[in-house]
């Protein structure tokens, strides 16, 4: 069992905590796969200094305040500007206060160390992130993510990194690492969708979002029911019966 999510490392371990990831997990959207038991990377994509100039260059051009990240010696920090935003300032205050996550203030973006610099978030309602989120899209430079939270009305995601980056590309990494023949997988939301394509079987949950559900190999319960636990129980217990038969 591995996890691919837009989630960082920190936040990861903190919800998964109890489960046993024996495979390194797709991290940020596929900037990061790391084996969280060991706390090694194992692969990482980043943007680097020339990506993430040309990416603030964008986001000045079209006034959106975000987020970047960078992978330093010492571990992953996030940088902001004051004055943030309120879904940025809410953002981070829930991190800080629930995963103890590291955020360091610059007076401007570009003060951060660039050539670490791995990945973006814009946060707000989908008319303000419009501009800067059409124009990255059309960046070949990037992998954008433009997807709503499910959790929260009118708050849209916007998360940017290296087009070298994807759940696609970190599914198949994985299958080519780990030996793996049959992956499956599960997903709730549009930035799976590239997971999607990497799986020989994936499932939407029931309360995913409608495009993901109607291009999936199937629809199971909502997560809220642990739907994708019951599966993989269930797919467990059908292989030891096979295995007795044989």
């Amino acid at each position: 069992i591995a996890i691919a999510t837009a989630r960082t490392a920190a936040t990861a371990v903190r919800l998964m905590q109890g489960v046993r990831l024996a495979a390194p997990s797709i991290l940020m959207n596929g900037v990061v796969i790391q084996d969280l038991e060991q706390g090694r990377i194992v692969n990482l994509e980043p943007l680097g200094a020339v990506g993430a100039r040309r990416l603030l260059a964008l986001l000045r051009g079209t006034g959106t305040q975000g987020l970047l990240y960078t992978m330093e010696a010492d571990g992953l920090n996030t940088y902001y500007e004051e004055p943030l935003r309120a879904p940025l300032r809410a953002f981070c205050e829930e991190r800080r206060r629930k995963y103890r996550k590291r955020f360091t203030e610059v007076s401007a973006l570009e003060d951060a160390p660039l050539g670490e610099a791995i990945y973006a978030t814009l946060l707000g309602s989908k008319e303000e992130l419009a501009p800067a989120t059409q124009a990255l899209e059309q960046d070949r430079a990037f992998t954008v993510a433009h997807y709503r939270d499910i959790y929260a009305a009118d708050l849209w995601y916007t998360e940017i990194f290296s087009a070298r980056a994807s759940k696609y590309h970190a599914a198949r990494f994985l299958r080519a690492y780990g030996g793996y023949e049959r992956v499956v997988g599960f997903g709730d939301n549009l930035n799976d969708l590239p997971l999607l394509e990497a799986c020989d079987t994936f499932y939407a949950v029931g309360n995913a979002h409608d495009t993901v559900r109607m291009r999936a190999h199937g629809v199971i319960g909502r997560n809220t029911d642990d739907a994708v636990a019951r599966w993989i129980l269930a797919d467990v217990q059908r292989m030891k019966r096979e295995e007795t038969l044989e």
